[in-house]
């Protein structure tokens, strides 16, 4: 009970400076319009390589949380380069804290749920941010899966991610990435989720072992996922307004996933064109 009791104080002490923030980013939610019609005659991933590859060059200078400039990348030969991704603890996370609904280790690669998670929505980012004309390649393993509850892996435009590792403190937390209109994920069901809705059937249910790759296009602003190897079409145009970082929402105790790895291609910029812009 007296630990109970804490936790309500602490929630209670913490609202006023959550309300600020989340008035603080309303504005900025209104700026984004609505952009994830999937089309009929989706471009499957074979032909996002081929386009990929002949108009691209390797970047060996993306790091952790950073974006680069398109004039400071290495010249390439259009190969995928391994970058560092993990995910972001910088919002709060303690692991030494007993109560953790989430329990991040391996270097920050692995996350799995807890018993405190029940009932609760548990948002997770990565660090990397992307930046425009460079396309992502993430690989993710589901080690562990509640397949009562859910799972959602996407993308959430960055200037939105304070917001959802705020009210990953509050219990009962009913906030997940893919709310938002800047949030695009698939769930362990297979179902498109964006705007709090779902966009229908895309692929198979996932299950313990699976490796979702989550393929991330910001030229043609396109996302896309495969399942153990075997690749699906477009399933989100997003909007061209922001930058994005991985999103994993995990609602409820007993999901474990890893992130594997992160892979770029940057694009070679048209001598006409000017400079992609970046943060």
């Amino acid at each position: 009970p007296q630990d109970n009791a804490k936790r309500d104080n602490d929630n209670d002490d913490l609202e006023e400076d959550d309300n600020k923030i989340m008035d603080d980013i309303a504005e900025t939610e209104m700026m984004y319009g609505r952009n994830n019609n999937v089309s009929d005659g989706r471009p499957n991933n074979a032909q996002h390589r081929a386009m990929n590859n002949s108009n691209a060059k390797s970047d060996s200078m993306l790091r952790e949380g950073m974006v680069v400039p398109q004039d400071n990348a290495n010249d390439g030969n259009g190969l995928a380069t391994p970058v560092v991704d993990s995910f972001d603890t910088t919002f709060g996370y303690n692991p030494m804290d007993q109560y953790n609904k989430i329990n991040i280790t391996q270097n920050s690669l692995l996350a799995q749920s807890t018993e405190y998670n029940h009932q609760n929505w548990y948002n997770i980012f990565g660090k990397i941010i992307t930046q425009k004309n460079v396309q992502y390649h993430w690989r993710v393993k589901i080690k562990e899966l509640n397949t009562d509850l859910k799972v959602i892996i996407g993308v959430l435009d960055s200037r939105l991610i304070p917001k959802y590792q705020n009210v990953n403190k509050y219990d009962s937390n009913k906030e997940y990435f893919a709310k938002n209109n800047s949030g695009y994920g698939v769930d362990n069901h297979g179902d498109l989720k964006t705007a709090g809705a779902s966009q229908g059937k895309y692929c198979e249910a996932l299950k313990e072992g699976d490796v979702l790759d989550i393929y991330f296009d910001m030229k043609q602003y396109a996302l896309w996922y495969g399942v153990n190897g075997s690749d699906f079409g477009v399933a989100y145009q997003v909007s061209q307004a922001g930058l994005y970082k991985l999103g994993i929402s995990i609602f409820g105790p007993k999901h474990c996933i890893e992130l594997i790895s992160c892979d770029v291609v940057c694009y070679q910029e048209d001598e006409n064109n000017q400079q992609p812009d970046v943060v």
